[in-house]
């Protein structure tokens, strides 16, 4: 199932350009045997996500994602598509509020077409990486590009985890 909803039309001040898609997906049986551990069995969860995208240069920050909640049943993942506009430093905060834990990471188009293709081998952001993580907060620096925040309710982990 694709949620969309776009965010306010991006101007040449805007540190990141976006059309925000949330997906809710589920990951395949055939990548799940390639994992340890059992995603259907995972509990379900409720998280709230924050993120804020911050120009090093300047200090000006964006509030891209907003104490968002959203509920993920076990081997189910959502993700937040966004563009960078230049160096950037990424702020994220994911804190489960009912459940158990997540795993969660930045992610480049190739590595999310892995992922989205229930494919093992893909690698996330370096220093983006929270795996089994009741609460993380992940700061990275990025250069201009798209990227996607992953939430995972799944064992699902980078190759680099």
């Amino acid at each position: 199932m694709d949620v969309s909803a776009p965010v306010s039309v991006s101007t040449s001040d805007r540190l990141l350009t976006s059309t925000r898609r949330r997906f809710l997906g589920l990951a395949g049986l055939v990548a799940l045997a390639g994992f340890s551990g059992c995603s259907e069995d995972r509990e379900p969860v409720t998280t709230e996500t924050t993120m804020l995208v911050r120009n090093p240069e300047s200090g000006v920050e964006e509030r891209f994602i907003d104490n968002e909640e959203d509920r993920l049943q076990g081997g189910e993942w959502l993700y937040w598509e966004f563009d960078i506009r230049g160096q950037r430093e990424i702020d994220y905060r994911v804190t489960v509020t009912e459940g158990k834990t997540v795993n969660t990471y930045l992610l480049e188009p190739a590595a999310f077409e892995k992922l989205d293709a229930d494919e093992t081998d893909f690698t996330a952001v370096d220093g983006s990486i929270a795996t089994d993580v009741s609460e993380t907060q992940q700061t990275v620096t990025v250069s201009q590009g798209t990227y996607y925040l992953i939430v995972i309710n799944s064992d699902i982990t980078p190759e680099n985890a």
